[in-house]
């Protein structure tokens, strides 16, 4: 009896800790103002390059202001199709951008 809740507290315990941090982001993770990592910076088209700066503010309680354009994260990414479709993800620090033909890591500042 006594090794199955161990086991049992073990399981829990293995669940909670291996569990996805996909939802984990807060309002506070995004907001700040970003930098391209250049060597990360993909572009299909050799016209077209990403902002070497990023900026995210906060607009309420759960939404952001991502380079002039509302956006509301679900968790730890967003994809925005008002212009062109470009999908943004935060990950460990980075934020990952894909989209306009590009892709590319940026770190916070």
């Amino acid at each position: 009896m006594r090794y199955s809740i161990i086991l049992l507290f073990a399981l829990a315990l293995a669940f909670v800790s291996c569990s996805d941090d996909e939802d984990s982001c807060t309002q506070s993770d995004w907001v700040g103002t970003w930098t391209l990592d250049a060597s990360t910076e993909n572009c299909s088209d050799p016209n077209v390059s990403l902002n070497e700066t990023l900026t995210v503010v906060a607009s309420g309680d759960s939404d952001l202001i991502y380079e002039g354009i509302m956006v509301s994260p679900e968790g730890c990414s967003f994809t925005d199709t008002s212009f062109l479709p470009i999908t943004v993800t935060l990950s460990g620090g980075d934020l990952m951008v894909n989209g306009f033909g590009c892709t590319g890591t940026y770190t916070k500042n």
